[in-house]
């Protein structure tokens, strides 16, 4: 007959009875905000970064039902994505929190690739045409 194992219950219970019940409500709160945040980056390498564009995302029912639709990244950045985060911050935390799960918000993070122009590649002084229509054409193709 394997041997009875005593209950931490009892222990658990009064070590918790000697903590004021604002302190317990804090630590909760605490323990809730700290489990609610999180990040995903997806980055492509060595491209240069342009402008970013900050999206909140609405989402019902601890995120299962989207409120919006997909973002349509190329209308957003035409000359292509350098960077897309995914998050949920300390503000879209605590809302989620407040509403107990019925509004949970996200961020995601859109970043563009610059114009090779404004990024500094446009190649002048590497003997290729330095017009303004050459910065939209490919390093292979300016020297042409």
């Amino acid at each position: 007959m394997p041997a009875r194992t005593r209950s931490s219950m009892p222990r658990i219970r009064a070590v918790l009875r000697r903590v004021p019940r604002a302190s317990r409500l804090a630590i909760l709160l605490g323990i809730a905000l700290l489990g609610g945040c999180w990040r995903h980056p997806y980055v492509v390498a060595g491209v240069p970064v342009g402008p970013s564009m900050r999206l909140w995302r609405h989402h019902f029912v601890f995120g299962l039902v989207h409120a919006q639709d997909e973002i349509e990244l190329r209308t957003v950045c035409p000359q292509g994505i350098a960077r897309i985060e995914n998050r949920v911050g300390l503000p879209q935390a605590v809302l989620g929190v407040l509403t107990l799960g019925v509004y949970t918000p996200s961020e995601s993070i859109v970043t563009c690739q610059a114009l090779q122009g404004a990024a500094g590649e446009s190649g002048a002084g590497q003997g290729q045409a330095t017009t303004s229509h050459a910065s939209d054409a490919r390093p292979d193709q300016a020297a042409r």
